[in-house]
């Protein structure tokens, strides 16, 4: 199980090829644009649940991997908040 991190332009693609591939199933995303993140998980019909933030997420369920999506510019924040969690 895989939470997403960041719902911009490059999720779409990242979710479908979780999805083309077994034991790559996403059940949750975080993105700081809640309302579009929610409309793009929508409009793909995918259901993800949206949490607030990495932590969250990681300590609400068990998951194997974190799949950042987000501008380069984050990873360093997304990758330290994923791997003070516990990931």
């Amino acid at each position: 199980q895989g939470i997403l991190v960041g719902l911009g332009r490059r999720a779409r693609s990242r979710i479908d090829i979780c999805q083309r591939n077994q034991g790559m199933e996403l059940v949750g995303y975080v993105d700081p644009l809640a309302e579009p993140g929610e409309q793009a998980v929508t409009n793909i019909n995918y259901h993800l649940t949206s949490f607030e933030s990495i932590t969250t997420a990681i300590l609400a369920i068990e998951e194997d991997f974190s799949l950042d999506v987000t501008p380069s510019k984050f990873h360093e924040a997304v990758a330290m908040e994923a791997f003070g969690a516990g990931t």
